[in-house]
């Protein structure tokens, strides 16, 4: 697989994938009563890679939990380890070219993934071609449960994210690459790992954030639609109901064609949206499987984490992604119900514009006959006033 990586990273440095994007680091250390110590520090993304980080992180981190009382020989036993490079903003997806990487070249990525003990295999889902999430443990000889791996990729019109996630069972340490563009809610993620930090030696905690995060993009999503539709149902009925240009007048208005039109547009989004929708549904279910490999990992690789402290984090965070996962299948089963709303504005829309362009064909038949019943009559005349205008001209002369 190491041959692989490598052609991967020189395939991104052939096409010059690679580009530096401001990051900060996130520590988090937590102690066997419940404790934890968060530090946030901010790094040029120059540095990146160019250093140990896995030295600059034990430089950084405090060696005793916070407290006013605490002494060197009564120091509570650390739990376990939480380190993260998290970039806000991200090289910006073009559609059908490969993303870039957010490093400053592929010596400072392969540094930082060596430094923190990350998969690897992130680069063969990092080009952006798909949307995937996908997890796995390892053993060791004795079949002991050892490490617990998280990669996941995704690109959506509502904002892009990566993920690359490893824990030691060994060292207690969970190692975090988190990537997220502009459009995903920086606020909310940072704020929901502050609030769990106690957390934070549980290794699917991270994953589970941003679990949350894609249900709060799915109901933006819904709501968005849910207005289109609403839209789309009221004008259609309006000029079904009321006294449409096509069906009363000789002559479509304008206003009539710029309700079409609208209608047209906002069609074609919400067919758009709804195309979508199986790449979203087969996200949300490879996040949520890899998520239940961490859990299992969990319950054997935490067992030097006191049975309280642990069973309070596990049992939260497994109701959260419980409830997170019955939302989204909630949400799955409303967009059939749109698809059937959609469909059935869509068939409404084209009869009506089938009848308005019958009418106007009508029109255009009823004039060219009333054209041509004007020429005969015209001709008519001719023929009865030429001859009669010849004679006089002749009497006269």
């Amino acid at each position: 697989m190491e041959a692989l990586h490598v052609a991967c990273l020189s395939e991104a440095e052939q096409e010059g994938r690679f580009e530096s994007v401001p990051c900060t680091y996130h520590s988090i250390e937590t102690f066997e009563h419940g404790q934890a110590c968060y530090q946030i520090c901010t790094e040029e993304p120059e540095k990146v890679g160019r250093s140990s980080l896995a030295a600059t992180f034990s430089e950084r981190l405090p060696t005793r939990p916070p407290g006013p009382h605490v002494v060197a020989t009564s120091s509570p036993a650390r739990t376990g380890l939480f380190r993260c490079l998290f970039q806000g903003s991200r090289p910006e997806h073009v559609s059908g070219r490969s993303d870039s990487l957010p490093f400053r070249d592929k010596h400072s990525l392969q540094s930082f993934f060596r430094d923190f003990d990350l998969p690897l295999s992130y680069l063969q889902i990092a080009d952006g071609s798909l949307g995937v999430a996908h997890a796995q443990t390892t053993t060791d000889g004795s079949k002991r449960t050892t490490k617990y791996t998280f990669i996941a990729h995704c690109t959506f019109k509502r904002g892009d994210w990566a993920m690359a996630l490893s824990h030691d069972r060994t060292r207690k340490c969970t190692s975090l690459f988190w990537s997220v563009d502009n459009r995903v809610n920086v606020r909310s993620i940072t704020q929901n790992l502050e609030h769990l930090k106690e957390f934070a030696f549980h290794p699917v905690l991270a994953p589970c954030i941003m679990f949350n995060e894609l249900l709060r993009v799915a109901l933006e999503r819904r709501r968005a639609i849910k207005k289109k539709i609403a839209i789309l149902e009221e004008t259609v009925g309006r000029l079904t109901m009321s006294t449409s240009p096509w069906s009363h007048n000789r002559t479509v208005s304008t206003s009539g064609l710029q309700d079409i039109e609208h209608l047209i547009k906002l069609l074609n989004s919400c067919r758009s949206e709804q195309i979508s929708r199986e790449g979203r549904y087969h996200l949300w279910t490879s996040v949520h499987n890899a998520i239940q490999v961490g859990f299992a990992y969990a319950e054997k690789a935490l067992d030097h984490v006191p049975q309280p402290v642990f069973l309070k984090a596990h049992c939260e965070l497994q109701d959260w992604t419980a409830l997170s996962w019955r939302r989204l299948e909630s949400l799955i089963a409303r967009d059939v119900d749109h698809v059937s709303r959609v469909d059935n504005v869509s068939n409404t829309l084209y009869n009506l514009i089938h009848q308005r362009d019958s009418r106007i064909q009508l029109e255009i038949a009823r004039a060219s006959q009333r054209d041509s019943e004007d020429m005969k009559f015209l001709a008519l005349l001719g023929s009865v006033f030429l001859p009669a205008g010849l004679i006089a001209v002749s009497a006269w002369s």
